[in-house]
Order: C-alpha cells, then sequence, then structure tokens
C-alpha cells in the first residue's frame, strides 16, 4: 500500500529528472563552443543560441505530438512527449516554448499515472480515495491547460507561416 505509492513517487521524481536532464541537455548543447573571450554582455538575442532550426521538419513532429495528446490517455501522453522532445533539435525560435510545454506536460503525466493506477476503485486502504482521486484529475487537467498556453502560441505562430496544426 504505502510501497506503491512511494514507487509511483519515485517513478514520477525519476520521470521528472530524465526529463529536465534532456531538455537542458538539448537546449544547452552548444554550450561548450563559446570561449572564455566572449562577453555574454555582447552578445545580441540574434546571435544566442537557439538550436538548428529546420521548420518544415520541426512542423512535422510538432503536429504529430499534438495529434498523439488528443488520445487523452498516458499511452499518447507519454508519446507526445516523446515527439516534443524530439522535436526541440529542430525548434530553434521555439525551443522556449516547447521546453516549458514538456516540463508540464511531464507534470500531467505523473498526476495521469497515479489517477489511472491509484482510482478510488482500488480499495487497498492506503489512504487514496475519491478526494485524492478527483485532486490528480484536477492537477493533470491544470498542468494540460498551462503546457497548452505554450503548444498554441507556437501553434499560432507556424499557422501564420501557412503550417501548424489546424484541429
Amino acid at each position: 500500500m504505502e510501497k506503491e505509492l512511494f514507487q509511483h513517487l519515485v517513478m514520477a521524481i525519476v520521470v521528472s529528472i530524465i526529463v529536465t536532464y534532456l531538455i537542458n541537455n538539448l537546449i544547452c548543447k552548444n554550450d561548450h563552443n563559446k570561449t572564455e573571450d566572449e562577453d555574454p554582455e555582447q552578445t545580441s538575442a540574434d546571435e544566442e543560441y537557439v538550436g538548428t532550426y529546420d521548420i518544415d521538419t520541426f512542423n512535422d513532429k510538432f503536429v504529430l505530438a499534438n495529434k498523439a495528446l488528443t488520445a487523452g490517455n498516458s499511452d499518447a501522453l507519454r508519446t507526445g512527449i516523446d515527439l516534443f522532445v524530439e522535436s526541440l533539435e529542430y525548434s530553434g525560435e521555439y525551443r522556449h516554448y516547447i521546453a516549458s510545454a514538456i516540463n508540464k506536460l511531464a507534470g500531467a503525466l505523473s498526476y495521469h499515472d497515479r489517477a489511472d493506477t491509484k482510482g478510488p476503485w482500488n480499495r487497498d486502504l492506503s489512504g487514496y480515495g475519491i478526494m485524492s482521486w478527483k485532486f490528480d484529475l484536477y492537477s493533470r487537467n491544470e498542468a494540460l491547460q498551462m503546457a497548452w498556453s505554450d503548444i498554441s502560441h507556437v501553434n499560432e505562430q507556424l499557422k501564420q507561416k501557412g503550417l501548424g496544426w489546424r484541429y
């Protein structure tokens, strides 16, 4: 009972750490190329590293991730997160929004998994009841809505270029 709750908590922490590690490595992978002589005050926004920008590849992965998320289950959420992580390499100027959405989706996934496995039908006296289940579902929905603000911003920018997801 407590052991199972502890295992879910550890799993959520591990997933969060892995996602954070991947995001940090993808965002900061060119930091080792900077020289010590370079003055960070003198770099303009145009010179900052925003990653490679292959708009077609990014758009394909972005649209696939959005379509995957529409299924509404944990597998779809995992697939969507994976596709967003893959799209980071090509996201260029959208990197910040995609990374933010991934973090929020990872939080939603941990709430979704716990609500899915420990629902109120699991009467194992672990203390997880209807109120905890409702809280997890509410927290999941809140995290998804927060991620949607970043995702929709990128989608609107892509739509202006004739791309994006027309849901």
